[in-house]
């Protein structure tokens, strides 16, 4: 921390604003579309299907539960309730605002203007008391020429204030310059202007059309001051949806000629639908959701499907874009600590798919049932019976005596295969995860690296051998000669490995050395 955070902490509630300062909603991002409109995140918004989609990843994102967790030996997480940042972020953010008007405001920034900031107020709470919404619009990243990030905020009144990176909390889109996000509205401009464009004229065609579109001929010739008199008095009694049915009287031997031009014939329809789905893709959401269901099948076989994908392939890549972000900008000691969502709500399916899913868990020692229970919100059992976790016949060591199976046939040797990749995968992720994670801090001084990734390895054999229930020994054999290699090589070295270290593990937790 510099030297400013002193300052801020002497001063903590000074030039706070509030989150419906003016600063919070001016426009700046967009520009003039082919079509002639002008096309801005606020205009976009006054398109349906933009502010539906919008409203939908906004809303999922601030209702999932989230908290500061820590690992615990025998691979178990706690919920780490006792640290501020915990309760500010899934609380109180801010004296204005709770979590979920918090985080659907800044998801909204992000999602339109490819970028959110907050600025980081310290005070009772410690370093990190408020997180004040900052507009993107009046914030521009700058790289300073030491290499360090800084922001520069135009406030509604006053000069230019500089922020320096330890004062701004910023979460960032798809970036080309690494400093921020792209806004997509930049990016889709003209498909909506287009949407403006043909909702302007749906509008129009309706307000100020004089009956179905035609000509009035006369048999004879007017000069060019009868032909204003004549197109003043039509308009006035048949323009608009009032007139729209108002008997004509032609006189003179004047006629009505239908050219039969309608809304219809011009495919409004068809675009309005068409710039339907473009929206959703533009944004991931699944076409069902923004009330086209004529190609909802495209995302799944059913909603529920459907829903599996959107959970995975759009709203999973933007939380680990915030748990990272968090991570690295609000949690001192990330080495230990880490802020999690969870999804399960959103993945849990029908009754009967996630009893099966549980009765899997549950037969080959995946889940206790305690476990089970606590995600359907149910009442722990006590006693043993509830922390207990089954061992399958099938991974008796041989010559053991069992009692035989009386139930259903056991799963195949594919079907344990599959499930035990499946978990041990986890674990070989996270390992690989955090040392990545680790090296960045530690990696430039070699004795530094190398006390990191004994004390680690030595903590990750003991997670293994009780997560997975198998041989110490074995468990602390796998680990060290990942130490090792690393060491030798290098963290690049887990690319390579991976693959290998994965198929090892899977073996062991079958019973195998």
């Amino acid at each position: 921390m510099t030297s400013s955070l002193l300052v801020r902490l002497l001063n903590p509630r000074a030039h706070v604003p509030s989150p419906d300062d003016d600063s919070y909603y001016s426009a700046a991002v967009g520009g003039l579309a082919q079509s002639g409109v002008r096309v801005d995140a606020d205009t976009a918004l006054k398109i349906a299907t933009v502010f539906r989609c919008v409203g939908i990843l906004a809303g999922s994102f601030a209702m999932l539960p989230f908290g500061i967790f820590a690992d615990q030996p025998g691979g178990a997480k706690k919920r780490a309730t006792t640290m501020p940042i915990d309760g500010l972020l899934s609380a109180t953010p801010n004296r204005y605002q709770d979590s979920f008007q918090w985080r659907e405001m800044l998801f909204g920034h992000l999602l339109l203007r490819g970028n959110c900031y907050c600025r980081i107020f310290p005070g009772p709470r410690g370093p990190i008391d408020q997180l004040i919404p900052l507009h993107p619009d009046r914030v521009t990243p700058v790289l300073l020429p030491s290499g360090a990030k800084a922001y520069d905020y135009r406030p509604p009144m006053g000069a230019t204030e500089r922020l320096l990176e330890d004062q701004v909390f910023h979460v960032m889109g798809l970036s080309n310059d690494g400093l921020r996000g792209m806004a997509v509205i930049e990016l889709m401009r003209e498909a909506l202007g287009l949407a403006l464009a043909t909702e302007s004229y749906g509008a129009r065609f309706f307000s100020q059309n004089a009956q179905p579109s035609g000509v009035l001929t006369t048999p004879g010739t007017m000069n060019e001051e009868a032909q204003k008199r004549l197109t003043k008095s039509w308009q006035e009694t048949h323009s608009g949806l009032a007139n729209s049915q108002k008997v004509a009287i032609l006189e003179q031997g004047l006629t009505w000629l239908q050219i039969g031009m309608t809304s219809e014939d011009a495919q409004f329809l068809q675009t309005r639908a068409f710039q339907r789905g473009e929206f959703a893709t533009w944004f991931g959401v699944p076409p069902h959701m923004v009330g086209d269901t004529e190609k909802s099948t495209s995302w799944g076989t059913g909603i529920e499907q459907q829903q599996i994908g959107f959970v995975v392939w759009t709203l999973l890549p933007w939380l680990v874009r915030w748990e990272q972000a968090i991570n690295r900008q609000l949690i001192i000691a990330s080495d230990y600590y880490y802020a999690k969502f969870n999804v399960k709500g959103l993945l849990r399916g029908d009754t009967a798919g996630r009893y099966a899913g549980y009765a899997i868990a549950r037969q080959w020692g995946l889940q206790n049932a305690n476990e089970i229970r606590a995600l359907e919100d149910m009442d722990p059992i006590d006693g043993p019976a509830g922390e207990e976790y089954l061992n399958p016949l099938n991974f008796a060591p041989v010559g053991e005596n069992r009692r035989p199976a009386t139930s259903s046939p056991a799963p195949s040797n594919a079907q344990v295969q599959l499930l035990a990749h499946d978990f041990v995968s986890r674990l070989v992720d996270k390992e690989i995860g955090l040392v990545r994670k680790a090296a960045p801090k530690h990696a430039a001084v070699a004795a530094e690296w190398g006390a990191w990734l004994t004390d680690f390895y030595g903590r990750h054999a003991e997670d293994l051998a009780a997560t997975l229930h198998i041989d110490p020994a074995a468990a602390t054999r796998y680990a060290e000669e990942h130490r090792q290699q690393i060491a030798e090589h290098g963290v690049g070295i887990m690319e390579q490995m991976e693959s290998e270290w994965l198929s090892r593990l899977v073996a062991l937790a079958l019973g195998g050395e």
